[in-house]
């Protein structure tokens, strides 16, 4: 094995350094992960430039990163079901399973929980914007062989999200490894079994697990279980399901059904990917907002019904116009931006017993219409992180309802030292 391990490590405002660190020992129960790509996400970004997410500061040097992919180099002796070579998309998130909230399946809520490449908890735990990273087998989901262009989920005007990639990595297609007794693309951890759902409809495909209170939406498909995954599905989108997850788990949050109409306030890359998550879950129509044209217009060649540029907008102007466009009010809102006057166009747009789901993080404290909502009965639930999504996600890439090859365009090598890029800045 490589003795190489360089890694992208921050030491605090303005200080990325390019670092040589040791390879990582996986334990008995965890594989050996190199990986192959690595999205940036804005919160990488955010620690760039401020040395911060949030009320979170870095206290000690971190690896950044946490949307990634890789090949297994090496399976401890108590794992099962994975293979030396297998391609495995990393799902960050490190729940101690043990808590109220992990045995309600909403691991994302765990107070516990460990994620990849953040300040949160002391010590950090690094992330993936390195060589080597040793995982637990249960948050790695495979991924068929396939080798594609790089690409950047992102151009000069969208700087939060990204693909980066390591070395040009080959190795033959792994077999499809799934355990007995579970039907799913790729591989589902074995303590989030499929259910079954006899009330599903003919010719009808459940999307992973769904905790009892979010319904689970159903799209069409031609079989069940379908026979493996298609190889458009490359390593990639296998780093981009991490972001898409989020998307996955807003319209969970929503309950999004098919034929409903949705609000996206924000025409950033979450909100994007809950552009292209509503329409695979069969929205009827789908209407994004924004101040930025080239945003609104890239959000229109992905399949939005409406854009509009909010630019100089009051809340109340805004929801009129969403109104005239819609010719009714939206079923659901996703708010991503974080904005509270986006916040309370939302409200304000989002019909009576509608859902408002905010998924953009803004200020702690802000004034918003709460009699309004409450008076017409509008739900408004938080989003943070996501929780079981994965299988989800890899179903909808995998059988072709999303394509996360539409929103990507160049890429990176660590060596180029990207973070000190201008597109990224």
């Amino acid at each position: 094995m490589s003795i190489d391990n360089l890694s992208a490590v921050i030491h605090g405002k303005n200080d990325l350094r390019i670092e040589q660190r040791p390879i990582p020992v996986a334990n008995a129960n965890q594989l050996l992960i190199r990986i192959h790509t690595v999205g940036i996400c804005g919160s990488d970004v955010h620690y760039l430039n401020h040395g911060a997410m949030g009320a979170c500061p870095i206290r000690e040097p971190l690896v950044l990163g946490h949307e990634a992919s890789g090949i297994v180099v090496e399976v401890g002796k108590n794992v099962q079901g994975f293979s030396v070579g297998d391609r495995v998309a990393l799902e960050p998130s490190l729940s101690c399973k043990k808590c109220f909230q992990c045995l309600e399946k909403r691991d994302n809520l765990c107070l516990n929980t460990r994620f990849f490449g953040s300040s949160r908890v002391f010590p950090h735990v690094h992330g993936t914007l390195t060589k080597y990273v040793a995982h637990t087998p249960s948050c790695c989901f495979n991924i068929p062989f396939y080798y594609v262009a790089l690409y950047l989920v992102t151009s000069s005007w969208i700087p939060t999200m990204g693909t980066l990639f390591w070395l040009p990595s080959f190795c033959l297609p792994s077999s499809s490894v799934l355990p007995p007794g579970y039907h799913s693309p790729g591989y589902l951890p074995p303590r989030y079994p499929l259910p079954r759902y006899p009330s599903a409809p003919p010719g009808r495909l459940t999307l992973g697990y769904s905790p009892p209170d979010y319904p689970l939406s159903w799209y069409s498909t031609p079989t069940y279980p379908p026979p493996g995954l298609p190889e458009h599905v490359s390593m990639e989108e296998g780093a981009l399901l991490e972001p898409l997850n989020v998307a996955v788990h807003a319209c969970r949050r929503a309950g999004l059904k098919p034929g409903q109409n949705v609000l996206i306030c924000g025409a950033g890359p979450i909100g994007i990917l809950n552009l292209l998550t509503a329409r695979a879950l069969g929205a009827k129509s789908v209407l994004l907002t924004d101040i930025d044209e080239k945003r609104l217009a890239l959000a229109q060649d992905l399949g939005a019904d409406h854009i509009l540029n909010v630019a100089g907008k009051t809340p109340a102007e805004t929801a009129k116009s969403v109104q005239e466009l819609f010719k009714c009010q939206p079923e659901v809102s996703i708010e991503c931006t974080g904005v509270p006057q986006s916040i309370e166009t939302a409200i304000l747009t989002t019909q009576s017993g509608g859902v408002v789901v905010l998924v953009g993080l803004g200020p702690n404290r802000m004034e918003l219409p709460i009699l309004d909502a409450a008076a017409r009965e509008v739900d408004i639930r938080g989003v943070f992180r996501y929780s079981n999504c994965y299988p989800t996600a890899l179903e909808l890439v995998a059988n072709g309802r999303i394509n996360l090859k539409s929103v990507t365009k160049a890429h990176y090598s660590l060596k180029n030292h990207w973070m000190h890029s201008k597109e990224l800045k």
